[in-house]
């Protein structure tokens, strides 16, 4: 038995062939892994259907790297202060609004149903 057990250890990993199909191309990129290139192409005539590409996102405004340490603060930063208050005092007014809203909707349908 030990034997047995030896022979089934010492043996190679099984490797499946990959299909040839004619008209597809594969590519390998690591190992055993890669792609088929002309599928996207061919791949109706296979049986393959792939979703067309959508639209890129847009490219990244350079604004958006621009280093902001060489700007002086000294002077915003009491206008800072002020301008954050504001902006949390609109989103609690948002939230509060979506709440009330919601609020509402439940009324009008319990009122429709008694």
């Amino acid at each position: 038995m030990t034997a047995v057990r030896d022979s089934l250890c010492n043996m190679e990993p099984v490797h499946i062939p990959r299909p040839q199909i004619s008209g597809l191309q594969f590519i390998p990129t690591r190992g055993r892994l890669g792609f088929y290139a002309t599928i996207r192409r061919d791949g109706e005539k296979y049986g393959v259907g792939i979703k067309p590409i959508g639209p890129r996102r847009p490219v990244l405004s350079d604004r958006l790297f621009i280093d902001d340490s060489n700007i002086s603060k000294s002077s915003d930063s009491t206008t800072d202060g002020s301008e954050k208050k504001q902006n949390m005092k609109s989103l609690s007014e948002q939230v509060l609004f979506h709440v009330l809203a919601r609020f509402l909707i439940i009324i009008i349908k319990i009122s429709n149903i008694i």
